[in-house]
């Protein structure tokens, strides 16, 4: 809403069959295939005119969880925010596809499993026998 620049729908609020539009029958790929891994580099004056314009005030995400009381585990309603919901109110952007595999792991804090991701990955790169790929692993190993 407002701005009219890039957006990010909020995985949880896109419609099952909008999720599952395919854009290339060929390949499968679908309409919605990328995704926002949260690494967003914003301007200090780009977020001073958004707070000053009283534009941060975004409205919320409906999220439904489930929530650890003293009783045990309850279903409940949580109001979220997130820093993606200011893209639109950018006069200039730049998106940067990666390859999810080099890129992201949805691993939060689990220390075995990033160690053997980054393992793989560089394994990966050690095999490829690319120059390319070396300079991107050769710092990474122990």
């Amino acid at each position: 809403s407002g701005g009219g620049g890039v957006g990010v729908v909020e995985y949880s609020e896109l419609d099952p069959e909008m999720s599952a539009r395919v854009a290339n029958p060929t390949t499968g790929e679908l309409y919605y295939n990328w995704s926002n891994i949260c690494m967003q580099y914003y301007t200090v004056d780009f977020l001073e005119r958004v707070c000053r314009e009283g534009r941060a005030a975004l409205g919320h995400h409906l999220a439904v969880k489930t929530i650890p009381t003293v009783d045990g585990e309850a279903r409940g309603v949580k109001l979220e925010q997130f820093i993606f919901d200011v893209f639109h109110l950018a006069t200039r952007s730049c998106l940067l596809e990666v390859r999810r595999e080099e890129e992201f792991a949805p691993i939060k804090s689990e220390i075995e499993s990033a160690t053997a991701a980054l393992a793989a990955l560089e394994k990966k790169w050690a095999e490829s026998g690319s120059t390319e790929d070396f300079h991107a692993w050769w710092y990474l190993l122990p």
